[in-house]
């Protein structure tokens, strides 16, 4: 059985996989800031499928991959094939060329790149040793797609974006002791584009939504294991670059348990300023994985099923 790592169970994040594009919706126009922040929260929290902290906590939340199209992790990557040490010997990049995660049918190209404040090597899951750094930044061009390539996200944390205050950086984590990780967010620029098909709409592209997400200055997210599971408690902000508008997004005992790379129990409170004003909630239930009660602006409350996890 294969387990993830505190850096996943501390990622949006992103990682990634950052928010969820298909949440009881047909189209990806309509994503809640709620949502984003979610979304990259669980992604950050399930990215790999090993690592040690992850056998204490006995997480098994994402499948192996089919042989031949599975993205590298730190422990499966090969060195001068799909992963590579630059010369300082602490960052890793895993290269994603047209590949997966797990049974999900989206497709990954571009590359992720692992910052340690240990040494690394290809094959092996960066330091979590107390006191231990490890920040997740990606390469250019790193994008998600699904639907034979029709809906698009693009994951940018080099470039500074954010229309209200410009940030950039990727996902850091501290492993401050063996049960406690800090969780800093310092950038994650969010693109969705939609490239439509048939005949008079060769071509055509649509962008979506456009968001940037980051922790607020020195107030880190905070991920605590406790016995099962990993509850995580803090502020994570997106920047909404159509509207204008910025979600703070508060996350209240936000749990995750075995088998689900979703929370199952918990609570997201989004509270609005810039362009429009009031208070959005997203209350995790353990009905099934990915199930949410949505409370929208208008006060209106409706059920949700959280389905990716970028």
């Amino acid at each position: 059985m294969k387990y993830v790592s505190s850096f996943e169970l501390g990622i949006s994040i992103l990682i990634f996989s950052i928010v969820c594009l298909s949440c009881s919706r047909i189209e990806p126009e309509n994503e809640s800031s709620s949502e984003i922040a979610t979304a990259l929260v669980s992604g950050m929290m399930n990215t790999r499928p090993d690592g040690t902290q992850a056998r204490k906590l006995n997480f098994a939340l994402i499948k192996e991959a089919v042989a031949g199209f599975s993205c590298p992790t730190p422990a499966t990557g090969s060195n001068g094939i799909d992963c590579s040490v630059d010369a300082s010997g602490k960052m890793m990049t895993l290269n994603y060329n047209s590949c997966n995660f797990g049974n999900n049918s989206a497709v990954w190209k571009g590359s992720v790149l692992l910052t340690s404040s240990a040494n690394v090597s290809c094959g092996t899951f960066p330091s979590e040793l107390p006191g231990a750094t490890l920040t997740r930044t990606f390469g250019p061009d790193t994008v998600r797609s699904i639907g034979n390539s029709v809906h698009v996200t693009k994951i940018e944390t080099t470039e500074k974006s954010g229309y209200a205050q410009p940030v950039s950086g990727g996902t850091r984590i501290t492993f401050e002791t063996d049960t406690d990780q800090a969780i800093d967010i310092l950038g994650v620029h969010l693109t969705a584009t939609k490239q439509f098909r048939g005949k008079g709409n060769e071509g055509r592209v649509l962008t979506v939504w456009d968001h940037t997400t980051s922790t607020p200055e020195s107030q880190p997210l905070r991920a605590k294991r406790v016995s099962g599971g990993l509850v995580l408690d803090g502020t994570l902000i997106t920047q909404n670059n159509f509207d204008l508008s910025t979600g703070t997004s508060v996350f209240e005992g936000v749990t995750y348990v075995s088998g689900c790379c979703h929370p199952v129990s918990g609570t997201v409170i989004t509270r609005f300023s810039g362009s429009k004003n009031g208070t959005e909630s997203l209350k995790f239930t353990h009905d099934s994985c990915g199930s949410a009660q949505f409370k929208n602006l208008a006060g209106k409350t409706t059920p949700l099923s959280l389905v990716h996890c970028l």
